[in-house]
């Protein structure tokens, strides 16, 4: 680093200014530190990232390569938009669904298409929600509704909100509205969501 400041002090002692040359130095190290923080963005085409995807699935990645792969960004927005959303159960995949999951990914890279994985965990949270309250009476509804109807849940060491609005109330039935994000922008301002009936009077 003092290397690198060198010319900037021989700059300040040439106008026979100190207060130049430390105005100088300090300038090129604040220049080598932001230089330092900016993102590296990888150029990749969507096969030759399938492929990478694909020699992670059959655990032939080199070391290291994997990292790469999920951590270091993208300039292909598209591809950069599905790094950010492949799940954590995918370093390891344990399970079957994992690599099934992984295998749709790869297949669809190579068919011109990229996957929304973020939205795809928003549809199973949404579901199990939808499945939890829609189990429950209407009075335990209305109950919960009062307790909390914005809430967090995580699914597969993922965050994500959950958001129950009582759309109806009517002497006959409850109508709720559940909608599912994970807080990311622009994304989370169309958030997945669906609703159910629940009739009063009748046991769930």
């Amino acid at each position: 680093m003092i290397c690198e400041m060198a010319p900037c002090l021989i700059v300040g002692m040439a106008f026979d200014n100190a207060v130049w040359a430390i105005l100088l130095a300090l300038a090129a190290t604040g220049f080598l530190l932001v230089m330092a923080t900016l993102p590296v963005k990888r150029k990749v085409s969507p096969s030759e990232y399938a492929d990478e995807l694909e020699r992670h699935l059959c655990g032939k990645d080199a070391d290291h390569e994997w990292d790469t792969t999920t951590s270091v960004r993208l300039k292909d927005s598209r591809l950069e938009r599905l790094r950010r959303s492949l799940p954590d159960s995918f370093d390891e995949l344990r399970t079957e669904e994992d690599r099934m999951s992984l295998r749709r990914v790869i297949d669809a890279l190579r068919n011109g298409e990229f996957p929304d994985l973020r939205r795809e965990g928003w549809k199973k949270v949404l579901q199990t929600e939808l499945t939890r309250w829609s189990s429950m009476s209407c009075d335990a509804v209305l109950a919960e509704l009062r307790g909390r109807d914005v809430y967090e849940v995580v699914a597969e060491s993922r965050h994500y909100q959950v958001e129950a609005v009582l759309l109806e109330d009517t002497p006959e039935y409850l109508h709720l509205s559940i909608a599912v994000d994970d807080g990311s922008l622009p994304a989370s301002l169309h958030p997945e969501s669906d609703s159910f009936i629940c009739r009063k009077g009748q046991t769930p």
